[in-house]
């Protein structure tokens, strides 16, 4: 049965997928911006077992 077909029990979208879609519309923003993109991992100082990724984009504007 396919994703969409009435009576499938699938939903939503995969992880993998999500993850692929977010990074081809971050690397279009870069593009867009002529921008510059780093990503980290940063850690929560309360609480070390808690773990954040971090997604900087730096770009120089246009407008003054």
């Amino acid at each position: 049965m396919e994703f969409n077909t009435p009576g499938s029990s699938k939903t939503g979208i995969t992880p993998e997928f999500k993850e692929y879609v977010a990074k081809w519309q971050l690397d279009n923003v870069v593009r867009l911006l002529d921008a510059k993109m780093e990503s980290c991992r940063v850690y929560n100082s309360d609480n070390r077992d808690e773990v954040y990724n971090q997604i900087t984009i730096t770009y120089k504007s246009e407008v003054n």
